[in-house]
């Protein structure tokens, strides 16, 4: 996506505490609007904003996918990592992404649910998929953490804490989480409405 990023205005919608904010100023972005609708969340995005070289070029704002504090055509890309469903975002998130999105833009969802692609491919979206050399996990500190992690946040998962306890690292793959792990992305170039 860097050639979509570098010296763009682009809005993370969901950004969270900026991971993906973060990677796109790497990657060149011109600007970038980082839009949150949890305060807490948006705190810790400010926090490591307060610390950053580049700071002027990113602003936060709290807002969710169907009310964007943005105006028409503000923005050169839209994206949502992790972030934007049918259910959370749908028609309405769908619709507001479409609106701050100068035509001949894109709007891209990184690592969409794989229970969405056929609503995304229904309203235009193309899906890429990047090569996987191997398996994705999840790493954790250390072992007692992740086993924490999988008794706070997997305990209806039990294959996860075996895992751990058989395998004795701190990792676990995606396929024994049972989530898509993030190797994929949806993108709609908006068109001119006239």
């Amino acid at each position: 996506l860097a050639p979509d990023l570098r010296d763009r205005q682009v809005l993370d919608a969901g950004a969270g505490s900026g991971r993906a904010t973060f990677e796109c100023l790497r990657q060149g972005a011109q600007h970038l609007y980082a839009v949150e609708p949890s305060l807490g969340l948006l705190r810790l995005l400010e926090g490591k904003l307060a610390r950053h070289p580049a700071r002027k070029q990113i602003t936060p704002l709290q807002g969710r996918f169907d009310a964007l504090p943005l105006a028409d055509d503000s923005v050169d890309l839209s994206l949502a990592c992790s972030a934007f469903t049918a259910a959370q975002g749908g028609e309405p998130g769908l619709a507001e992404l479409r609106r701050v999105t100068r035509p001949g833009g894109k709007i891209v969802l990184i690592w969409p649910r794989p229970e969405d692609y056929h609503w995304l491919a229904a309203r235009g979206f193309q899906y890429e998929a990047l090569p996987m050399l191997e398996e994705p996990r999840v790493f954790f500190p250390s072992l007692s953490s992740a086993l924490r992690a999988a008794r706070r946040f997997y305990a209806r998962k039990p294959a996860v804490q075996r895992y751990l306890l058989r395998s004795r690292r701190p990792e676990v793959p995606f396929s024994i989480l049972g989530s898509n792990p993030p190797h994929d992305y949806c993108w709609l170039k908006v068109d001119d409405p006239g």
